[in-house]
């Protein structure tokens, strides 16, 4: 489980999620010789709720190149 506390929004939080997930699989790969299945979770505790965006896939601009959507990450925080 990879745990992230926010007290405000993060726009970019789907790509922080993603950037910690490689580190930890970097020092996992790095020990093991294996990957390890991360779970990650955003605890938020922003009084206006979370308006930022939930999915990886919604930080690109995809809209006229749909057919890539399958080989982006599509993991939703």
């Amino acid at each position: 489980m990879l745990f992230e506390h926010q007290s405000e929004p993060d726009a970019n939080m789907a790509f922080r999620l993603l950037r910690y997930m490689v580190r930890i699989w970097e020092s996992s790969f790095e020990v093991s010789g294996q990957l390890i299945p991360i779970v990650p979770l955003v605890l938020s505790h922003s009084e206006r709720g979370w308006t930022a965006k939930t999915s990886f896939h919604d930080l690109l601009e995809l809209h006229e190149i749909e057919d890539l959507a399958p080989f982006i990450p599509s993991f939703r925080t």
